[in-house]
């Protein structure tokens, strides 16, 4: 999933996931697990993190088809049964939702905890921190581009020298301001776009003789609009 839609999709559930409150967990296909919730808005949470299209969004209808249970997934039942969802953090440049929950652990460590979600094709995960932000679990291993391991503070992992999208929308960047920007230039070198958002935002570029961070500016804010059909 291109990381504007993810963007897109995430605004679009903000509103349902406030004050979620977990009431199972279920693994679903070898890869996946359901967050089954006490809320009417979002009553199921599916996270696929399948190295070829990992994903987040409601889950169907349909009954889960339960896989063997893993040892993940006894600590997932283990510290979000019964957790209240409390904050729901999505990173303009990074394809890494965080779900923040209130726990029902009695530890003052694990009282607040929080779920990662790495979207990254082939290389997603989900991460389990702390009230510190130290990493106390993980569904794959920590890759080498975060930098860390086990029980060290969370990092993102390193995108080399891009330009964040953060950055893009708070001061003018010089780099994005010379002539002759491609798709696969914007690519390589400005964080959290993909090659379809970024061919469509140089196509406009070239259409409406806009800067190239005016047009890049206008498309983030289109996918964080609110939307029923996002």
């Amino acid at each position: 999933m291109e990381n504007l839609a993810l963007i897109a999709l995430a605004e679009s559930l903000r509103p349902a996931l406030d004050g979620c409150i977990i009431r199972r967990v279920v693994q679903h296909q070898p890869n996946g697990f359901i967050l089954q919730t006490r809320s009417a808005k979002l009553p199921d949470l599916k996270l696929i993190v399948d190295a070829r299209n990992p994903a987040f969004y409601p889950s169907e209808a349909k009954p889960p088809i339960e896989s063997p249970n893993s040892d993940f997934l006894m600590i997932l039942r283990k510290h979000f049964t019964s957790a209240e969802l409390v904050d729901f953090r999505k990173s303009l440049s990074e394809r890494v939702i965080e779900l923040v929950f209130r726990t029902a652990v009695p530890s003052r460590e694990l009282e607040t905890m929080s779920l990662l979600l790495e979207l990254i094709p082939n290389a997603p995960n989900i991460v389990l921190l702390d009230g510190e932000r130290r990493v106390l679990s993980s569904f794959f291993s920590i890759t080498p581009q975060h930098g860390i391991s086990e029980f060290e503070t969370y990092s993102f992992p390193r995108s080399g020298n891009k330009i964040e999208l953060e950055r893009v929308l708070a001061e003018q960047v010089p780099e994005l301001e010379e002539p002759g920007r491609t798709g696969a230039w914007v690519v390589a070198n400005v964080a959290g776009l993909g090659p379809v958002f970024a061919e469509e935002i140089v196509y406009r570029h070239r259409k409406s003789g806009r800067m190239l961070v005016e047009e890049i500016r206008s498309m983030v804010q289109q996918v964080q609009a609110p939307s029923h059909a996002a």
